[in-house]
């Protein structure tokens, strides 16, 4: 998910100048240059968690290995008519009960196990069914019909745009469950078929790849196949009067995988050229951390109107119609929900907990593609826009606060100076490990660590704890520096740094040091360990330097203060 602050009325008066040609010329950067991402907001009121009782012990004993969905939409009537399936097995034999998630405003019509009518109670956000003849694999049907509760950043919207209906859904982070009946657990995915019905002037779009469409009574079905398994979180649809076009990207193995657009109808020209850089997007990325992941289904993006930024859904991204300006101002968007389908939608979190994960590949992968299309320099540029001192608390467990700018751009920070520490090859032979030993399941921040040791040969420990576990506030650097000369006339630079940011935490890193001169050609750096809060250090020099620079390209998420006394 990428979320963008922005000051609408300045964003249409720009974008219609953009528009129109009256204020940049055509050839403007992709990088907006109001948006300041992922601002940080109270999300509180987002996140439901075991503790708060959404999720129970019972849950984590079911597996579900499908899901059919079959939804009968009514946007006029803002209500929907649902017949839900659930193939499971227990992973516990002993198990008594049935419990899974779903809201109690919907009314139940009917839930049946095995094909059998059986007991069931539906509270809140749970709904406990009464097992009847268990089998290794079973079977719960659950019809009901109702209007969903729109929570979250929008978990189920009936929404409409210049007098056309739009139907779509965010579930992250526990969201799922206001729509369908379902056992929204992270680490139990499943696979899906959906069967969405509105009126025959709608598209009807989900996860996956169409099966099937069919006419009934002026009401078009859409049947949508998943053949990898999702997290609940990702599951998505979206109905409206949508106009499409397509692409396709060649993976590195010769295979076609289509990319499918769904733009409103008003938007169809600015859509084709905002979105026309996916191919490059998914060929990059496929690049960097290995193949696509859902390369026998698609991609897609889709239109909807959470207008706040985008949602990664699998294989079919949601995009902010606000976003689709014809003036290819969000590209970082695309190239971020494009990431989530290998980090989050592939390998996805074992807990909320670990949410930067996500969050933070994802950012960090802008980064890296501003780098692979633009040159080193640009890597840079990114993660300089990025900078920023005022974190709180960890970047794991970061409570209720999910998508918090820490989440997201500490989260690339924190990656950004794990390249710095252990280096490019290595780095790069992390992401695509990390990636091939995870794909299609869950993934701990505990896990990545391992994976960083065992192709780093190095022990990290002090670096996860630091940046990830426990380090609470950006690291704050008071420097002081001089020059001695010694009998035989040699230079020596004596550097005294002083760490004094908030909290107990003490860092250690790598420091590269420029040292600088009148011709720029004898400036030079050398890298040193720092590891200490009060950190003293004398360096040889070549010859008497002038001035100094503390990372110079920008690998630490640092903040340096110069305390010397220049006479």
């Amino acid at each position: 998910m990428k979320k963008n602050k922005i000051y609408f009325s300045l964003f249409f008066f720009v974008s219609s100048l953009v528009v129109s040609g009256g204020l940049f010329s055509s050839k403007i950067s992709r990088t907006h240059p109001y948006k300041d991402y992922f601002s940080v907001l109270n999300q509180s009121w987002f996140f439901n968690d075991d503790e708060d009782g959404y999720n129970f012990p019972e849950q984590k004993l079911i597996n579900v290995l499908h899901y059919t969905v079959k939804l009968d939409l009514f946007p006029e009537q803002k209500r929907l008519k649902g017949d839900v399936t659930l193939q499971f097995v227990f992973t516990d034999s002993l198990q008594k009960f049935f419990k899974i998630n779903f809201y109690d405003n919907m009314r139940i019509h009917k839930v049946l196990w095995n094909g059998s009518s059986t007991n069931y109670s539906n509270f809140k956000t749970s709904l406990t069914v009464t097992p009847k003849v268990l089998y290794d694999t079973n079977y719960v049907e659950i019809i009901y019909e109702g209007r969903p509760k729109n929570l979250g950043l929008s978990s189920f919207v009936f929404g409409e745009i210049n007098g056309t209906s739009l139907i779509y859904n965010i579930n992250e982070p526990t969201y799922a469950s206001t729509w369908f009946p379902c056992n929204d657990v992270l680490t139990d995915k499943a696979t899906y078929d959906f069967y969405l019905t509105n009126s025959a002037s709608k598209i009807s779009v989900a996860n996956g790849l169409l099966v099937e469409k069919y006419d009934s009574n002026g009401r078009t079905t859409y049947h949508w196949r998943t053949q990898y398994e999702l997290p609940t979180y990702t599951a998505a649809i979206y109905s409206s009067d949508y106009k499409t076009f397509s692409d396709k990207f060649i993976t590195a193995s010769g295979d076609t995988v289509p990319i499918h657009y769904y733009a409103l109808p008003a938007h169809l020209n600015n859509a084709k050229i905002d979105f026309e850089e996916h191919a490059q997007i998914l060929k990059v990325l496929s690049q960097l951390f290995g193949e696509y992941p859902f390369a026998k289904e698609k991609y897609g993006v889709a239109e909807f109107l959470w207008q706040n930024g985008a949602m990664e859904n699998a294989t079919i991204t949601g995009i902010g119609s606000n976003f689709v300006t014809g003036a290819k101002m969000f590209t970082d968007i695309y190239v971020h929900e494009a990431a989530h389908q290998w980090w989050g939608n592939c390998v996805s979190p074992a807990t909320w907990k670990d949410i930067w994960l996500n969050e933070g590949f994802a950012s960090y992968s802008e980064a890296l593609y501003d780098e692979a299309v633009f040159g080193i320099d640009a890597l840079f540029s990114n993660m300089r826009k990025n900078f920023r001192t005022d974190f709180e608390g960890t970047l794991y467990n970061p409570g209720s606060n999910l998508f918090s700018s820490k989440v997201y751009k500490k989260g690339a920070w924190v990656l950004h100076m794990l390249r710095w520490e252990v280096g490019d090859d290595d780095f790069f032979a992390i992401l695509n490990q990390y990636f091939d030993l995870y794909k299609f399941k869950n993934a701990s921040t505990g896990d990545l660590k391992k994976v960083c040791e065992d192709v780093s040969k190095k022990d990290l420990s002090k670096f996860f704890d630091q940046w990830v576990y426990e380090g609470e506030n950006t690291p704050v650097v008071n420097y002081r520096w001089k020059i001695k000369q010694d009998e035989d006339s040699t230079y020596y630079l004596v550097l005294n740094l002083q760490q004094v940011q908030k909290g107990e935490t003490e860092y250690h890193f790598p420091l590269e040091v420029k040292f600088m001169y009148d011709n720029p050609e004898d400036n030079y750096s050398e890298t040193i360990l720092v590891d200490e809060l009060t950190f003293e250090k004398t360096i040889k020099l070549k010859k008497k330097m002038n001035s100094l620079i503390f990372d110079p390209k920008g690998w630490l998420l640092i903040e340096f203060n110069d305390f010397n006394t220049y006479e």
